[in-house]
């Protein structure tokens, strides 16, 4: 689990989610930016940066999915696919 300090460090970048982010990301890619969401908070990694990914659209989509993993992981709840189109 991830203490208080951890749960603040992920939660708090800001992020904007808007509709035609969706036709920008690929299913594929979607899933691999969930995963990576996961295995950051599941190893307590920094948060990447946005030079990892291929546009900011996908940058915002990861940042929303680290949020939805770390509310999650406080309370003790799974996530089934944090975001969908």
């Amino acid at each position: 689990m991830l203490s208080d300090k951890e749960f603040k460090y992920y939660t708090s970048p800001k992020f904007t989610i808007e509709s035609t982010f969706w036709a920008k990301i690929g299913n594929n890619r979607l899933d691999e930016i969930e995963t990576l969401a996961d295995e950051d908070i599941s190893n307590k990694n920094k948060i990447r940066e946005p030079k990892e990914f291929n546009n900011d659209e996908e940058y915002q989509v990861y940042l929303l999915a680290l949020n939805n993993y770390a509310w999650a992981d406080k309370l003790n709840a799974k996530v089934d696919g944090s975001v969908a189109e």
